[in-house]
């Protein structure tokens, strides 16, 4: 006897109208993510402000403050490098069309080393994020 898969059943408009609705679903997340790695980033700011405001008027209660600053948050940390080893990704990959679209070979040359350093920039984002 034959498995039944999950597309059983479905036409290819069907299956098509479920993937929209999971690609769009898995971006309403990664927004949310994003905002909430957002706001996080903020409440550190703010913290860091707070701790600087105390130091120049009362040290007694600097203490307390340093405190919040020692809260952690791995995933928003994980989340905001991995925003910036895209970024370094993309850049890369401008580097590369660049490089492809490019006459002079010495420039084009050029072009690829930067992209391979931003390649290699992303990689160390990535690891630094993972410790």
């Amino acid at each position: 006897m034959k498995e039944r898969g999950i597309t059983d059943g479905l036409t290819m408009n069907q299956l098509a109208e479920r993937n929209a609705e999971h690609v769009a679903t898995i971006a309403a997340l990664e927004a949310r993510y994003a905002a909430l790695a957002a706001e996080n980033a903020g409440l550190k700011a703010a913290i860091d402000s707070t701790i600087g405001w105390q130091q120049s008027t009362d040290p007694v209660n600097v203490e307390s403050v340093r405190m919040l600053v020692d809260i952690e948050t791995p995933e928003t940390d994980a989340f905001l490098a991995e925003v910036r080893a895209q970024g370094a990704d993309e850049l890369a990959e401008l580097y590369f069309t660049l490089a492809a679209h490019e006459a002079n070979r010495y420039i084009a040359d050029s072009w690829r080393e930067s992209a391979r350093f931003a390649k290699d920039y992303a990689v160390q984002i990535r690891k630094g994020a993972a410790q």
